[in-house]
């Protein structure tokens, strides 16, 4: 849907995840094993500190947590229902790792969530690529590139646009393995999964160099607002015709800010992802080693023809952004025409440029890819890359049957929290009542026996106490309380029997009812 208010073009789009996405957040909220989250029983567990001490003392489990087998221990102390009780989150996962990286999550509510930021980001590098290559400038390629193409902080392309955060509502757990290259014989790149530092080889192992990342479930979806301030591009360019010091954008980007520039941007995006999807494709044929990599490479043409199907598409879109997307994604992939052979080593030039640390020098350029992976159903293995996503434009009549229908999911969930805090009340209501009968004395009608256990009241305090002891036919009797000291007057209590020539002389006291 299309709205024009205050000469600002807002759009909302539909976002789905159509491949396992990641956005990292500060790395102290990431959970780590034995502290944050335990594995028992096939599932990941991640611990709720505040439940944890109901089941193991505070000063324990200090001791615990310092301790180099904490996982171990947290796990043997810890039974299954305990663990459970003491976990806010699980996963259906059994992937031992020293860390999870968490998803980036909402602080008010902790739901994960894309910043409209990472968005931003996705699109201006597409939009960095589709300058670079469209225009007619001559741009010089060194680390100034993106102000050369999208301009600086003054007049950036982007600062006319604003993307609003994506909210979801659950997330799963993605476990990764680095594709990468290696020279077989010394001489010549070839394929091969990479297990560790220098331990790169053909054979696919699911253990050894693999990150987990807490990710968006596919086909998830959540909504996005796209807003494009055309009123003030209208403004400035017609002010510039008055004021030659007023900064305007790069020049090449004129005629497409101005001609409401959202119409084009899902035939811009298409075409790039699908440009980016064949160089993908053609760097898994080069480099295919096994049946795995012929997995990828079918995920890899599923996307392709998925773009292909909405490349002349003004209302839908895919595109790549977030974790494990890769350098050629991240910087917008206009530096080269393919990357189905070796591009190359890092050079002394690429290091003045800032294209590179001087320490990389020497080192091979963009030869690993991420990849999620996970088992089928028949033991095989799914082989994912990661961060695509689908956007689809709403029209107004679906943005209000979606709003009612919120509405009303929103008023059951409100009336299934007041109800379920209504009968949470009554709970307690009972549990009270029944814990106040369970102290009131109860009368006993059957046969009087030696140290027989029975209810007490005192009526009269003193050393000893005066009783009245609810037994049938002694109600209106004062019988002495021995072996305790002074209690108030209707202190309820447990007394024994001591009777004597088959008669009650005393009783002894044994506990409060409680």
């Amino acid at each position: 849907m299309i709205k024009v208010k205050d000469s600002i073009v807002s759009q909302t789009f539909e976002v789905e995840i159509l491949t396992p996405t990641h956005i990292g957040g500060a790395s102290e909220n990431h959970w780590q094993n034995g502290l944050d989250f335990i594995i028992k029983d096939d599932k990941t567990w991640i611990l709720d500190f505040k439940e944890l001490s109901k089941f193991i003392d505070s000063s324990q489990l200090a001791i615990i947590l310092s301790r180099a087998d904490t996982t171990q221990t947290l796990e043997k102390s810890l039974d299954a229902k305990k663990v459970q009780e003491a976990s806010w989150k699980s996963f259906d996962a059994n992937m031992n790792s020293l860390d999870i990286k968490r998803h980036i999550f909402n602080g008010f509510d902790g739901k994960p969530y894309i910043p409209g930021s990472s968005i931003k980001g996705a699109i201006s590098s597409i939009l960095l690529n589709y300058f670079y290559r469209n225009s007619t400038q001559v741009f010089q390629k060194n680390g100034k590139v993106s102000e050369q193409v999208l301009g600086n902080f003054e007049n950036s392309v982007m600062r006319f646009f604003q993307f609003t955060d994506i909210h979801f509502t659950d997330t799963f757990l993605t476990n990764t393995k680095i594709f990468n290259l290696q020279k077989n014989d010394g001489k010549n790149w070839a394929g091969g999964w990479k297990h560790g530092k220098d331990k790169t080889d053909s054979t696919f192992k699911e253990t050894g160099f693999t990150t987990i990342y807490e990710s968006l479930k596919t086909f998830s979806r959540g909504n996005l607002m796209l807003s494009f301030k055309k009123g003030i591009i209208e403004q400035l360019y017609a002010e510039a015709l008055k004021n030659n010091k007023i900064k305007l954008p790069p020049t090449h980007t004129a005629a497409w800010l101005t001609k409401n520039p959202t119409e084009q941007l899902c035939q811009i995006i298409n075409t790039h992802t699908l440009s980016m999807l064949k160089k993908e494709i053609a760097f898994f044929e080069n480099y295919q080693i096994d049946d795995n990599t012929g997995r990828v490479l079918s995920k890899l043409n599923d996307l392709k023809n998925k773009v292909e199907r909405l490349q002349n598409s003004s209302k839908e879109c895919i595109l790549r952004l977030s974790a494990g997307s890769g350098f050629h994604s991240i910087t917008g992939d206009w530096q080269y025409d393919d990357y189905y052979e070796v591009i190359g080593v890092w050079t002394e030039e690429d290091s003045r440029n800032k294209l590179c640390k001087k320490g990389d020098v020497g080192k091979q350029k963009y030869k690993s890819r991420k990849l999620a992976f996970e088992k089928d159903t028949k033991g095989g293995w799914i082989f994912q890359p990661m961060g695509f996503i689908k956007l689809t434009l709403l029209d107004e009549e679906t943005i209000l049957k979606r709003q009612q229908q919120e509405a009303i999911e929103k008023e059951f969930v409100q009336q299934r929290a007041i109800e379920e805090a209504k009968a949470e009340a009554e709970r307690l209501e009972r549990e009270r009542i029944e814990k106040e009968e369970a102290k009131k004395p109860k009368m006993y009608e059957g046969a009087i026996t030696k140290n027989l256990e029975v209810d007490a009241e005192v009526i009269e305090s003193g050393k000893p106490n005066k009783v009245k002891i609810y037994v049938k036919g002694y109600e209106d009797k004062k019988i002495e309380m021995t072996e305790s000291a002074p209690q108030p007057k209707g202190y309820v209590c447990r007394v024994a029997m001591v009777i004597e020539k088959g008669k009650i002389q005393r009783v002894r006291h044994l506990k409060p009812k409680q």
